[in-house]
C-alpha cells in the first residue's frame, strides 16, 4: 500500500532548455518512514482505529449471541411432532418439526441445542433424528411467541428418552427448574 506524500517541483535540463516538472512522489507508509516524518502518534492512532473498526466489523457474531436469554426459562411447553430436519453442527444441533393442531394447521417449530459433543454424552448422535420421525419434544418457549424452544426433552417413537439435564445452558447460564402449575 503505497501513500502519495506531495508533490516535488523540479527543473530538468533536456538538449540545453530547462524544463518544470511537476510529480508526484509515492513512498510506502511504514514505520521507519512514519517515524522519520514525525507522525508516529498518528500511525498508532490509526492503526487503533483500524483494529477497533476491525473487531466491531468482524467480532459482531461473538457478541450476538444470546444463548438462552430469548426463551422463557421458567415456562416449559410439550409438543408432539414431525421431525423435518435435523442439522448436528456447531455451535448449536437444531431440530425442525411440525406440529398439526386440532383444527389440521400445520405449525412449523424449531428447537435450539446443545453443541454436537454436549449431546453425544446425552446419547445423541447425527443419526439420532431424521426426517418423518415422530416426537415428543419439551422446552422452554420464546420469549417472542415465536414458534422456537430451547431444548429440555425428547421422547422418540420407540420410547427411548433423551434430556438435557445439569442445570446450565449451552453458555453456562443456570437453567431454573420451571414453577409449578
Amino acid at each position: 500500500m503505497s501513500n502519495i506524500l506531495g508533490i516535488r517541483h523540479i527543473t530538468v535540463c533536456a538538449s540545453g532548455a530547462q524544463e518544470d516538472v511537476d510529480f508526484m512522489v509515492e513512498e510506502r507508509l511504514t514505520k521507519q518512514t512514519v517515524l522519520s516524518n514525525g507522525r508516529y502518534a498518528h500511525y498508532q492512532l490509526a492503526m487503533a482505529f483500524i483494529a477497533v473498526a476491525a473487531l466491531g466489523l468482524f467480532g459482531s457474531p461473538v457478541f450476538a449471541h444470546h444463548g438462552s436469554n430469548n426463551y422463557d426459562m421458567h415456562t416449559q411447553v410439550t409438543l408432539k411432532g414431525t421431525v423435518t430436519e435435523f442439522m448436528w453442527a456447531n455451535p448449536h444441533c437444531q431440530i425442525y418439526f411440525d406440529v398439526t393442531d386440532d383444527k389440521g394447521d400445520v405449525q412449523h417449530w424449531g428447537a435450539e441445542m446443545n453443541n454436537p459433543h454436549a449431546l453425544s454424552m446425552l446419547g445423541f448422535s447425527k443419526d439420532t433424528l431424521k426426517s418423518g420421525d415422530k416426537i415428543t419434544i419439551t422446552g422452554n418457549p420464546a420469549k417472542s411467541g415465536q414458534p422456537r424452544m430451547f431444548f429440555r426433552e425428547l421422547v422418540l417413537a420407540d420410547g427411548k428418552t433423551l434430556r438435557w439435564h445439569g442445570g446450565y445452558d449451552q453458555n453456562g447460564n443456570p437453567i431454573p427448574e420451571p414453577e409449578a402449575e
